[in-house]
């Protein structure tokens, strides 16, 4: 393990939080914040909002609602994917139904080029 992976993991994984249901966020974040490996350092309430905010903050993850206004969680994950100025981080997107909680899809992060 290189140095720079060696210090990587040494410093606590950083979150963003997108859903436009301020309970959800709330609920999530003190959830995640239980974890002293688990940092949230931002939150967004809609896609607009999230694309500056993580372009910014660059977080490991980000956690995104898939049903939101303006852009949706799967436009997110796409628009911060293709940039190659954008964050290297995983996204996990978040269902709205109960019910859809089982299809929750991870995008993974692009693997570091050697």
């Amino acid at each position: 393990m290189s140095q720079s992976e060696t210090e990587l993991r040494q410093q606590p994984i950083t979150i963003v939080l997108v859903d436009d249901h301020t309970m959800m966020r709330e609920g999530t974040r003190r959830l995640l914040e239980e974890d002293p490996d688990l940092k949230v350092i931002g939150e967004a309430q809609d896609g607009a909002e999230a694309l500056p905010l993580c372009r910014n903050l660059k977080p490991r993850v980000i956690v995104l609602d898939i049903a939101m206004k303006t852009i949706n969680g799967f436009g997110v994950a796409q628009a911060l994917l293709r940039e190659s100025e954008g964050p290297k981080a995983g996204a996990a997107l978040r269902p709205k139904c109960a019910a859809c909680c089982s299809t929750t899809r991870a995008i993974p992060s692009p693997q570091p080029s050697h």
